[in-house]
């Protein structure tokens, strides 16, 4: 969840297919990063857009969680 402001709650949201998001850090653009996470806990590194967006940025794609 991302609270703006104004009081805005938003919800982050995950990649297709996952099960939860984390928020890691947002910059003064309203860009969001973390980690979007599958259901066996595996997890993949992000980029929230401010215009909702999500972006993977694995670029060895899923990670297992040690």
């Amino acid at each position: 969840m991302r609270w703006d402001g104004d009081g805005t709650v938003t919800d982050l949201g995950t990649l297709p297919g996952d099960v939860d998001s984390n928020a890691l850090g947002i910059n003064d653009d309203g860009v969001v990063v973390g980690e979007s996470i599958a259901e066996d806990d595996t997890r993949r590194a992000v980029r929230r857009e401010p215009d909702g967006s999500i972006v993977d940025l694995s670029a060895q794609g899923r990670v297992k969680n040690r």
